[in-house]
């Protein structure tokens, strides 16, 4: 069976093949450094059989590379590589369709327990956050505000920068949070300041893009009923 893995640190690259190939004798490994690339090689080789992308690649994510298949209504099943078990990626990464999130730091028994999962028709899912993960999707049925909070407190956003982030979302100047929020301009400024940091953009829009790339802005109808009220 081909599998392709597709990520953008060389050396994880040649090791995960190596891991991968004494997991499974007929295991054949193609590896590439970029989801484009990756796509590109889906097209010369229909027969692969699984695919492992890792999430977080410049320019274009783990995440879009799903989409981008998703678009092009392609079958193959799909795998995510992660060095973190962030649990909103992990719910994303189930939502859109992957059939398993495979932590990078996974020894050899570990990612044989996700290979036979998978290959036996089920979603692999990291030891130990089933329940977590449940509670997540549960929590984001029954309440939706909630979960967006627990995503930017589990990043270490505090409530207020999250109403920044918000507002943000929905086009308001510094001006205008600062009236809605009643605070003062210089503490707009400071927030957003921090939000860019801690989310490692440079300005407004790329904040925009990665806090929903994140799941942490509402949609428009949960903007709606989105409170802004308290600390």
């Amino acid at each position: 069976m081909k599998l392709l893995i597709i990520d953008d640190h060389p050396l994880f690259l040649e090791g995960i093949g190596l891991l991968l190939r004494q997991i499974g004798e007929d295991f054949e490994t193609i590896e590439v450094d970029s989801a484009p690339a990756g796509l590109e090689k889906l097209e010369q080789e229909p027969d692969i059989g699984l695919v492992l992308v890792d999430i977080a690649m410049p320019g274009m994510s783990g995440f879009d590379f799903i989409e981008e298949l998703e678009q092009r209504n392609a079958t193959v099943p799909v795998a995510i590589l992660s060095a973190t078990t962030n649990l909103y990626d992990v719910k994303k990464a189930i939502e859109m369709g992957a059939v398993g999130f495979i932590s990078k730091t996974s020894d050899k028994e570990e990612m044989r327990k996700a290979l036979e999962t998978i290959f036996s028709g089920e979603v692999y899912i990291p030891s130990g956050l089933e329940d977590e993960l449940e509670a997540l999707m549960a929590a984001d049925d029954n309440d939706p505000e909630a979960a967006l909070r627990a995503r930017a407190r589990q990043m270490g956003i505090t409530r207020r920068q999250h109403q920044v982030l918000q507002l943000l979302a929905r086009g308001y100047t510094n001006r205008r949070i600062a009236e809605e929020l009643n605070l003062t301009e210089r503490t707009v400024k400071a927030h957003v300041s921090a939000l860019f940091t801690l989310l490692n953009v440079r300005n407004r829009t790329e904040c925009v893009l990665e806090a929903d790339r994140l799941g942490l802005t509402a949609t428009p109808e949960q903007h709606k009923e989105f409170t802004l009220s308290g600390e």
